[in-house]
């Protein structure tokens, strides 16, 4: 059996979303491959932590609070750095809920004050000031300044935005309600996102009438036209303003949402809803939340007036309320090697299987079982491996030098077949080393020993060098040289052989004394019978007998 061993391995941390916010993330290291690879080894590592299917399973790595990149199994763990911040989340694959992609990032990335017109100088104490529509970051007072700047503003004319908190994969129903889909990601938020509102803003909406009022810090609007905020110019949100008749028992959103690709950008106009408070999500796989920041926000007329947040800022990566699980081991053990023996492989682009009922190729999945085992197992650990050299024109060999910790007493391949009663033929499978091969030197050149068990002498070991042998201990017989291993199969002891007792209960006990009894009775009465009916046939030919004499 040929073993694959694990690669040179480096340290990853991830951070592990559950399907429902209610569970608390869990954030644990693994061990990958250093080079090659495939993103595979976090999905496996993942699901071998959370007990959560490998099919349930989206990863993805973040860059500046961005969702940066998806990574399917099948991707390169090479495009995963060791300082990358890797997320994990639970998804649910079924037809009625859609999969995706949630970042933050707050509606400015600084708010500026109005101090003076960015162009004449003028005070805003002086005569009243407007923002620039787009960059929502330059003052002007009239619209012949803008004008007059715009040759030196242009440039610079961008609305800066700031991402924050951690990107994730999201599972919502394809019609999902506002108040539903909003509540959810306040409680994925909650992890990552911390953010206060505005006293002030507060006070001034509780004390809004039905009638929209300017925001405190927002002058008079005057008609200056398009270059100004007399008009929103932002994408269509997902997110309607809150209406007038806002109950005082629904909640305030402190974001709205927006369709954008996966790096952030707004997506062009799109109608997201069916009715009033219910979302249609079926050609969605983007979602931006953009918390509402701006305290100079203009609404348009008919908008009701929507408080902002005094602060919002990301949770420190380290920072977020998360379980830690158990860390790593370095070390390889002999079972870790049948593991990776049997685990299961998705097909690349290249062996795609053709499906008889999709009568498509499709990326299936290869999975090796182990059925019936031998009485002599024997392991080759695959310690040569071949890669392509810096210079991309020639192939390098290298051995993989680390040891590999396997068992001498017992090994048992139990939880490695399918039916371990049927491994073996009834025996339980479990094997004893009884020779090592050893490997010394690289792909040039080496040299070869080898351990041998004493067949006669318990736990007796030889080393075989060339012509040389001599005894050895029996724990030097693990090394980072063994190459070759070959097991036995334990045979049963007498002991094992022994047929079990039959434990009976009491009636039953009772019932076999009762027809043993009845048995014996039954036996005796035939034998007197038989006995009776001799001893008659005697008395009447003795009787016959006497008679014949008499005659005589």
């Amino acid at each position: 059996m040929d073993l694959p061993l694990p690669r040179e391995l480096r340290k990853l941390s991830v951070l592990f979303f559950f399907a429902s916010p209610e569970k608390r993330p869990r954030r644990f290291e693994i061990q990958v491959s250093k080079k090659g690879g495939s993103v595979r080894e976090i999905y496996l590592q993942v699901s071998k932590n959370t007990d959560v299917p490998l099919d349930a399973l989206r990863v993805l790595t973040s860059y500046k609070k961005r969702l940066h990149k998806s990574h399917p199994p099948t991707g390169d763990l090479d495009d995963i750095d060791s300082t990358s911040e890797v997320i994990a989340s639970q998804i649910k694959n079924d037809e009625e809920n859609v999969v995706i992609g949630l970042s933050h990032r707050k509606e400015l990335r600084k708010v500026s004050d109005p101090d003076k017109c960015q162009c004449c100088g003028v005070e805003h104490s002086e005569k009243s000031l407007k923002r620039c529509a787009k960059c929502k970051d330059a003052w002007y007072c009239s619209k012949e300044c803008i004008k007059e700047n715009f040759k030196y503003h242009k440039s610079s004319c961008e609305v800066s935005k700031e991402f924050i908190g951690n990107p994730l994969f999201i599972s919502v129903p394809r019609r999902i309600s506002r108040s539903t889909l909003h509540k959810l990601i306040l409680d994925y938020a909650a992890y990552s996102i911390d953010y206060s509102w505005s006293v002030e803003s507060l006070e001034r909406q509780k004390n809004a009438t039905s009638d929209y009022e300017t925001p405190p810090s927002s002058p008079e609007q005057p008609e200056l036209g398009d270059d100004f905020e007399t008009e929103n110019q932002e994408s269509t949100t997902l997110n309607q303003p809150i209406n007038k008749t806002r109950p005082e028992s629904q909640p305030l959103v402190p974001f709205r949402l927006i369709a954008t690709t996966q790096h952030g950008t707004d997506l062009a106009k799109q109608s997201m809803t069916e009715e009033e408070d219910v979302y249609l999500l079926d050609d969605v796989t983007n979602l931006t939340a953009e918390w509402l920041n701006d305290k100079h926000r203009v609404a348009k007329k008919d908008e009701p007036y929507v408080p902002w947040l005094e602060s919002v800022s990301s949770v420190n990566h380290e920072d977020i309320r998360a379980d830690r699980m158990s860390s790593y081991d370095d070390t390889v053990t002999l079972e870790r090697c049948i593991e990776l023996f049997s685990e299961a492989e998705i097909l690349e682009e290249d062996d795609f299987w053709y499906c008889g009922s999709c009568k498509e190729h499709v990326a299936a999945q290869k999975q090796l079982s182990l059925w019936k085992l031998p009485k002599v197992l024997i392991f080759h650990l695959k310690r040569f491996h071949y890669r392509q050299s810096q210079s991309h024109y020639s192939i390098r060999r290298d051995k993989i030098n680390k040891l590999v910790d396997y068992q001498v007493e017992n090994l048992d391949m139990s939880p490695f077949v399918i039916d371990p009663k049927e491994a073996c033929n009834g025996v339980p499978p479990n094997y004893e080393l009884c020779g090592v091969v050893n490997h010394m030197g690289s792909m040039s050149f080496g040299h070869y020993t080898a351990y041998v068990k004493h067949p006669d002498k318990e736990s007796q070991w030889r080393l075989a060098d060339d012509s040389h042998v001599r005894d050895v201990r029996q724990s030097s017989v693990v090394s980072d040289n063994g190459y070759l291993l070959f097991y036995k199969l334990k045979e049963p002891t007498k002991s094992d052989s022994k047929p079990k007792l039959n434990i009976q209960s009491y009636e039953e006990v009772k019932l076999e004394e009762q027809m043993e009894k009845l048995t014996f009775e039954s036996l005796k009465e035939t034998y007197e019978a038989k006995e009776q009916e001799k001893l008659t046939e005697d008395e009447e030919e003795e009787e016959d007998s006497n008679e014949d004499e008499r005659r005589h």
